[in-house]
């Protein structure tokens, strides 16, 4: 269980978005996803996704379903919690959003204010 390692897989399996390396969690999953995943490290190995967007043109073809899969895929693999807060950019509404995370066994918790990932509750 390694932060580590999982940030060493999210860079390779993405290419970055820019040169900067302030930037550097900001990839593009297969040229058509945008990514942001940033490190939370308190007691537990943990990560953030910050946003993960497809432009308009790339909706409704499974990318994102495809990107938002690979990530809590590799969060499992190396043992990180991972979260999300909802914030629309663009396409679906907040309930919609919140309804996709679900599919992909993010439960929302009061605690945090937000989506964490819940494996046990993935649907496939």
């Amino acid at each position: 269980m390694s932060l580590v390692d999982f940030f060493i897989d999210y860079r390779s399996g993405t290419e970055p978005m820019f040169s900067d390396p302030d930037r550097s969690r900001e990839r593009i999953f297969q040229d058509s996803v945008e990514l942001h995943v940033a490190e939370r490290s308190y007691s537990l190995p943990q990560a953030t996704l910050v946003w993960i967007y497809s432009d308009i043109t790339a909706r409704n073809n499974g990318k994102a379903s495809q990107a938002l899969r690979w990530l809590t895929d590799l969060a499992d693999k190396h043992g990180v919690d991972l979260d999300l807060t909802v914030e629309p950019k663009g396409g679906l509404n907040r309930v919609e959003l919140r309804r996709w995370y679900r599919r992909y066994g993010f439960t929302f918790d009061r605690r945090f204010n937000g989506f964490r990932l819940n494996k046990k509750e993935a649907v496939s």
